[in-house]
């Protein structure tokens, strides 16, 4: 069940935190490492076939799709999905 008030006093405790991160000086440096093929491998995606909420494993589709533009293209790792670790070899 969705719960309206919760996602809003979430939401309003992550806007705090970010505004105390940020007075303190903590600006966020975002890891835009292979930004370039999530789009590309993203965009190759038609959401028009596919029921994404319906998918059991997002993540898991992500990183297949990924795993293909490797094999003809390697990527090279980052911090959030295409780790060293996770990388096909």
């Amino acid at each position: 069940m969705f719960e309206k008030s919760r996602l809003v006093r979430r939401l309003e405790e992550l806007y705090r935190y970010m505004w105390v991160e940020y007075q303190e000086g903590h600006v966020p440096q975002p890891d835009l490492t292979n930004l370039d093929v999530y789009l590309e491998v993203g965009t190759e995606q038609n959401y028009d076939e596919i029921e994404v909420q319906a998918m059991d494993d997002y993540r898991t589709s992500w990183l297949e799709n990924l795993v293909r533009r490797d094999t003809f293209r390697p990527i090279g790792p980052d911090r959030r999905l295409w780790t060293r670790l996770g990388r096909r070899h």
